[in-house]
């Protein structure tokens, strides 16, 4: 049989290398794949994606550490979720997919099973926590020997992750603009880790999913382990061809179930290819590849084959996705995520966090009114909803927050909604600098339905109609960090 298993297989064997790293580093070198902050399902999949296929790559040619050795723990290359445990349950769309891949929410590795203390966590502050701790020393059983990161849909280290390893960066793969802080004059430079960096790609590409990028890059490798499979059905002896046949069957299931969670991922970024916005060549030469995968194999278990049913497929992945109606206001602004660390010509430092939300800004006003004991009238709802926007970027010391949402006019056309919140006060005109800069690229309009007066917090809050519903929060973000970087 082939060294590499099903992603399951493959996970379980992370995990306890992983703890044995810990336990006992004796030199090796640790390799994990991390994606960003906001840990949806294209960051999810496109880390399990590429540690699966890199370590594929690894084990079969036995290559081991820089010296040679044949050491599994030093191949092994671990995914890593972005977020704490507790929070891989408000990703509906995540949740249905993996039985697709047979697997459930427990076979994932997250971000306590790199802590000291899985218990502690850490702090949303990009260096210190509230003590004044480095969160660098949170990480130190693996900082203190041979650890290598690899970035998959980010290319800049921000957050408690990327402050504590961003010395430790090999490469990356990502989809968003680069911002030049993984260059390859500094991968280059880096010789602490004592890793050949030339192994590792440096690829930021205009794309619809960063998934359709690991499985471009990662083809050849995922087509020598299919074909070592293959190959074996060929064997002369009686014998041994039964066993290969049986090796191609079973290889043909984890193609099928891996290829299910790299389409999902593909399909729910590029709206089943249909958003021209977003989708590129590569995402749909990715589909093709990973279709016909589907396409050869079971739909999920060693049975009767069935035709793949790309648009159906879709439908159930977006549907999921879109059911947050049981997360609370706070999950919702938690589930999709991000946070940058910005430097103002000023000199001043501060941070900018930005979620997006798959409902209307009206739809989070009814679920705060829902959950405030306090707003007993309808026209207080925008206060209750704002108390707790203010809550949540107060506890993540953000110097501005801004939340992203979907909705459609009463023309039945699709818009977005921009809601932002400034509590730096040398930042007071943002929102008007924004309105005057962006407004033309975003198409932003005056939101009737939430007017800063009837906002009714402490800090400068102004809502957006954003008609130009091509731009997501990758193109929202750099408009908005440019303007306050200033």
């Amino acid at each position: 049989m082939s060294l590499m298993g099903s992603m399951r297989s493959f996970l379980s064997s992370a995990r306890t290398a992983l703890q044995q790293y810990r336990v006992a580093p004796d030199g090796d070198v640790v390799t994990l794949v991390i994606g960003n902050e906001s840990a949806d399902l294209d960051s999810i999949v496109s880390s399990l994606l590429y540690a699966y296929l890199k370590t594929a790559s690894l084990s079969s040619k036995r290559q081991g550490d820089l010296n040679g050795a044949s050491k599994p723990r030093s191949w092994m290359h671990i995914p890593v979720l972005n977020i704490p445990r507790a929070d891989v349950h408000i990703r509906p769309e995540l949740l249905k997919l993996l039985p697709r891949a047979n697997l459930e929410p427990e076979h994932l590795i997250t971000i306590e099973e790199l802590l000291d203390d899985p218990s502690d966590t850490p702090s949303f502050k990009a260096k210190t926590t509230s003590s004044g701790e480095s969160n660098a020393s949170k990480y130190s059983t693996l900082q203190a020997h041979h650890t290598r990161i690899f970035f998959v849909d980010h290319n800049t280290p921000d957050g408690p992750l990327g402050s504590a390893f961003e010395d430790s960066i090999v490469g990356c793969i990502d989809h968003h603009e680069d911002e030049g802080r993984v260059s390859r004059h500094q991968l280059s430079s880096k010789g602490d880790v004592g890793i050949d960096r030339e192994a590792y790609p440096r690829i930021i590409t205009k794309c619809g999913s960063c998934t359709s990028l690991v499985v471009k890059h990662g083809r050849p490798s995922w087509d020598r382990l299919s074909e070592s499979a293959f190959a074996a059905a060929g064997a002369n002896s009686p014998k041994d061809a039964s066993d290969g046949v049986e090796e191609s069957a079973v290889r043909r299931t984890w193609d099928t179930q891996i290829a299910q969670l790299a389409l999902g991922s593909i399909l729910i970024d590029t709206h089943n290819l249909t958003d021209t916005s977003k989708t590129t060549e590569d995402d749909v030469d990715a589909v093709k590849y990973l279709e016909a995968k589907v396409g050869i194999g079971p739909s999920g278990g060693l049975g009767e084959k069935s035709v793949f049913d790309r648009k159906g497929f879709f439908k159930e992945i977006k549907a999921a996705k879109d059911d947050i109606a049981e997360l609370s206001v706070a999950d919702c602004m938690k589930k999709d995520y991000k946070e940058w660390s910005l430097a103002r010509n000023s000199g001043n430092e501060m941070k900018m966090g930005m979620s997006t939300i798959v409902k209307p800004l009206g739809w989070l006003r009814h679920k705060a009114h829902e959950e405030d004991a306090q707003a007993l009238f309808a026209d207080e709802t925008l206060r209750s909803l704002m108390g707790m926007v203010s809550q949540y970027a107060a506890q993540r010391e953000l110097a501005v927050y801004a939340i992203l949402t979907t909705k459609t006019s009463k023309y039945g056309r699709p818009r977005r909604e921009i809601l932002m919140l400034v509590r730096d006060p040398s930042l007071h005109n943002l929102t008007n600098s924004f309105e005057r800069q962006a407004g033309q690229a975003l198409g932003l309009e005056e939101h009737d339905e939430h007017d800063a007066h009837s906002m009714d917090v402490q800090h400068v809050a102004k809502a957006w109609i954003q008609s130009d519903v091509s731009k997501t929060r990758k193109q929202v973000a750099p408009l908005l960090k440019r303007i306050i970087e200033q």
